[in-house]
């Protein structure tokens, strides 16, 4: 296997890793105050998504966590990592850079968890809100 193929594979776990970082993680991190978390709207988004479908159609028993919390992301995972060949394989240069710049903003798409809770974003399907209100 050539260097290059296993450090773009390396890049693109990685690239998987910090999305889910930047989903569940980043929320634990107090903000200045020390109080609330961050919640990352667009990562959180996605991983929250299908623990959301999950528990609208079992009425948020203990397969729709199950669900949400291992499969869901293991699905997202896959997707994610095969989705990522593009950041290296895209025909056109602007195609990588606009890629590339694509999956930068979504890490900056953060608002501390005080300030999402007062704009009304606490009812958004995001795994944090998800998490906490099933446990």
């Amino acid at each position: 296997m050539d260097v290059t193929v296993r450090m773009q594979r390396a890049v693109r776990v990685g690239i998987v890793f910090v999305s889910y970082f930047m989903a569940s993680f980043f929320t634990f991190l107090p903000d200045g105050n020390g109080e609330h978390g961050f919640q990352n709207l667009f990562w959180g988004l996605i991983y929250g998504f299908g623990w959301h479908v999950a528990g609208s159609l079992t009425h948020f028993s203990r397969s729709a966590d199950i669900f949400g919390f291992f499969i869901w992301p293991l699905l997202v995972w896959v997707v994610l990592f095969l989705l990522t060949r593009l950041c290296f394989s895209a025909p056109r240069l602007w195609q990588r850079r606009l890629i590339w710049a694509g999956l930068a903003l979504s890490l900056f798409i953060v608002m501390p968890g005080k300030t999402a809770f007062s704009l009304g974003f606490q009812h958004l399907p995001t795994l944090n809100n998800l998490e906490a209100a099933a446990y």
